[in-house]
């Protein structure tokens, strides 16, 4: 029996994680949608609205869709391992408040300090879940053990997304070739507004 190497054995669990992941059923939420408009939400399935008083700095033009924090989506494993996938479809590239472009977002990544604050509520262009637009040069970009901020979103119509919140990881794996495509990370923290935390 030849012997494996501590990648090998990473790669084979982290595939079969992402195998159990696409095979387990979703579980049933009600969880609120935030509405969607130009510029600023003016609604959301929240009594009250969304609290667009909170604002998050992002560091990658990468936006995660809420139902990975909210059971809506596939991806978060206990406690804390997220894992955003081509194969998923639980995140979007994102160029924020311009117009969408793949240069837009590899800006973003070589240039995180020119990333715009970004506030709940706040509606940002996206490409469709799943794009493999940025993986690559986000793998050139970042080493295992960074730490990055990323919008937390609902998909809206048309390429557009209502930020609801922001979650701060940190990477483990960046898979920028080949497919599925995907970063794979530890969560920090999390930052959503209080419509989409559960009781």
């Amino acid at each position: 029996m030849k012997p494996h190497s501590q990648t090998e054995l990473r790669r084979v669990a982290l595939l079969l994680a992402l195998a159990t992941i696409l095979v387990s059923p979703l579980p049933a939420s009600s969880t609120p949608q935030a509405g969607h408009g130009k510029g600023k939400s003016t609604g959301s399935g929240c009594p009250g609205g969304l609290d667009v008083s909170r604002s998050g700095q992002p560091s990658v033009p990468l936006a995660i869709a809420v139902g990975v924090f909210t059971g809506q989506r596939k991806g978060l494993i206990a406690p804390d391992e997220i894992i955003l996938s081509t194969r998923l479809r639980n995140a979007a590239w994102t160029t924020f408040y311009r117009q969408l472009s793949a240069p837009g977002v590899t800006d973003y990544i070589r240039g995180p300090e020119t990333i715009p604050t970004v506030h709940v509520g706040d509606i940002i262009n996206v490409t469709a879940g799943g794009s493999a637009l940025g993986y690559r040069a986000l793998a050139t970009a970042l080493s295992a053990g960074s730490m990055v901020v990323a919008p937390v979103v609902t998909f809206g119509a048309r390429g557009t997304a209502t930020v609801v919140g922001f979650a701060t990881l940190q990477t483990t794996t960046i898979k920028g070739r080949g497919n599925p495509k995907y970063l794979d990370a530890t969560v920090l923290s999390l930052d959503l507004d209080p419509c989409f935390i559960r009781p």
